[in-house]
């Protein structure tokens, strides 16, 4: 299995975080230092992470300021099935098991 970029691991943390509402409309999130430390990671990485976010029109920034969920921001994120369903493809599940699989768990009661 491939290892993902840990830049996206902390977008996914972050997006988990904002599905949970700990970050609301036009709030600013944690500075990139302060969202490092508490991940144990490089503050570059979490500037990757807020930049790709922002090119996935979840975030925003303002020079100075920070970086800011976008009113619309979240609702890419309630639930984010397709992520999901790219992460298996990639894991290796094939479609016709993705198509039975989902139909059995439509047909469960």
């Amino acid at each position: 299995m491939a290892k993902r970029e840990l830049y996206l691991i902390v977008a996914d943390k972050i997006k988990e975080q904002i599905s949970l509402n700990i970050y609301q409309n036009d709030m600013p999130l944690p500075s990139c230092r302060t969202l490092a430390l508490k991940l144990c990671v490089n503050p570059n990485t979490v500037q990757k992470a807020y930049n790709y976010l922002e090119e996935e029109n979840i975030l925003y920034s303002i020079p100075k300021k920070g970086y800011f969920l976008k009113k619309e921001g979240s609702r890419y994120l309630k639930p984010n099935y397709i992520d999901k369903i790219r992460e298996l493809k990639k894991d290796g599940l094939e479609y016709d098991e993705a198509l039975r699989l989902l139909d059995e768990v439509y047909k469960e009661e």
